[in-house]
């Protein structure tokens, strides 16, 4: 299963390269201290030729296909097995260091000969490449999509490859939900089976579900399986399919037409092949980008306008009680619950008054509430929204990885209970932005279902690109306070 930390291991390659070359420049310096032979400088200015071209790519090769041996680039419960691969990596290295001493004895080279090799390039190898390795590790793991990339996983079907599947996960970053059965049962035989096709959805209130598995002895004309995953592809969950025939059946319905093959991906690295269907991002280096991109974004805009955020604290509170900011809890990537924050821009208590206005005063059909003249927002509070300085804090949010710049925006649970199409909640399968394509293509002019549309729009064909082109169209229809309320 291809689970957010496979992509850190196969970024370790590059530190592990770099690691290698730091060393034998460590090795150079001591030996031309201690000799000077062979110095740092010769090292450095080493004419560019095919031979040494040729014998550099032999190095790393040979380098990386240790590593590759010995399981080091296998994804793994990173918490539980790096300490693990500190001792691999330093058997691995000393693999390394007698090949390195045998070439050097053999043709003659005096930086591979000598006994500072041994003494010198194997420890020192070692703890930069776990060092290295370390660092990568901890800086990757910010770039996480909630619960520190642990991924929810629930198995579909029964059939005893489920087991033997379970524990091909043991060292993946991701925990098993538990089990859905065809038949209903009073009591289910095995103890992580926790209900039937039935309960998918009751299911879905109380669990986070990132991706769904499907079996292959599952009924392909069972309409209930069929119900259960469109119901997850069109929230935006992740299918995994371990055997490519139940995929093929599963297609030949109609219904099925539903999930475009662009969303569809052949994992052929694992032990048990599967064929994937996408939602929202996939782990690997563009989300990354995104993401680096969203804290350094974040972080100097919180420097920036910390003389903006303090003005503004002393006059909301000035102004009315109940405090500068507005708290309130919003469904993130995939259903997972976290605190919004926003400068508070209405009376306290906005939200009892609000079931009242919805009734007779909302101005946007479907499940949002909006209304271009609220009699709950403050006079500082109309100006900060008509500006959309009352979003700001939500930099802290992109901070903490609850959200990103860009992306659907966050409602409160409150609305996502009045959603009445089940697609609608595919939005969830990404990051929440503090803008969007509903901020600067229309915002209160659109109806809910155009606001929605843009949203699985902006899902299906998300680029950086997409990013920047909304990022730049914003600025604009903030100055102007289009669709502000």
């Amino acid at each position: 299963m291809t689970c957010s930390n496979r992509f850190i291991y196969q970024n370790f390659k590059f530190f592990d390269v770099l690691a290698f070359i730091t060393s034998l420049f460590i090795l150079t310096s001591i030996n031309s201290h201690f000799n000077g032979q062979f110095s740092l400088i010769e090292f450095m200015s080493i004419r560019l030729s095919v031979t040494n071209f040729v014998i550099v790519v032999i190095l790393i090769g040979f380098y990386l296909f240790l590593f590759e041996q010995f399981s080091l680039y296998e994804a793994k419960f990173l918490k539980n097995d790096f300490a693990s691969d500190a001792f691999t990596i330093l058997k691995v290295q000393g693999v390394i260091t007698v090949a390195l001493l045998a070439v050097g004895n053999l043709f003659d080279i005096s930086i591979f000969s000598g006994w500072y090799l041994l003494l010198v390039f194997w420890p020192i190898s070692t703890f930069i490449t776990i060092l290295y390795r370390y660092i990568v590790w901890s800086v990757l793991k910010r770039f996480h999509l909630g619960d520190s990339n642990i991924r929810n996983v629930l198995f579909l079907g029964d059939c005893d490859y489920a087991k033997d599947y379970a524990m091909q996960l043991k060292n993946e970053e991701c925990k098993i939900v538990g089990h859905l059965s065809a038949e209903q049962r009073d009591v289910y035989d095995d103890p992580q089976t926790i209900g039937c096709y039935a309960d998918f959805e009751k299911l879905l209130k109380n669990e986070v579900i990132d991706e769904l598995v499907v079996f292959t002895d599952t009924s392909v004309k069972d309409q209930a399986l069929h119900n259960v995953i469109i119901r997850a592809h069109a929230q935006g969950i992740m299918l995994r399919f371990p055997v490519a025939s139940v995929v093929h059946s599963l297609f030949k319905n109609t219904e099925m037409t539903q999930i475009s093959l662009e969303n569809i991906a052949v994992s052929a690295d694992d032990v048990s092949p599967e064929l994937i269907v996408r939602s929202g991002y996939q782990l690997g280096s563009a989300f990354l980008f995104k993401r680096i991109l969203d804290l350094t974004v974040a972080v100097l805009g919180l420097l920036f306008l910390t003389p903006l955020f303090a003005v503004c604290i002393l006059l909301i509170n000035l102004e009315s009680r109940g405090g500068a900011f507005f708290v309130q809890e919003r469904y993130g990537y995939n259903g997972r619950t976290f605190r919004l924050f926003k400068f508070r821009t209405m009376v306290q208590n906005a939200d009892a008054l609000q079931d009242a206005l919805r009734e007779s005063s909302n101005e946007l059909d479907g499940a949002a509430f909006k209304m271009k003249n609220d009699p709950r927002i403050t006079a500082l509070g109309r100006f900060l929204r008509k500006s959309s300085i009352d979003e700001l804090p939500q930099l802290i949010n992109v901070l903490k990885g609850d959200m990103s710049l860009v992306g659907p925006r966050p409602l409160p649970h409150a609305d996502y209970k009045r959603f009445t199409n089940v697609e609608h909640l595919r939005r969830l399968s990404v990051l929440p932005g503090i803008t969007g394509s509903w901020q600067v293509d229309g915002r209160n002019d659109l109806s809910f279902d155009e606001w929605m549309k843009l949203d699985s729009d902006y899902i299906d064909h998300w680029s950086h690109w997409l990013d920047l082109k909304i990022l730049i169209k914003t600025v604009p229809a903030v100055l102007k306070g289009k669709g502000a309320s």
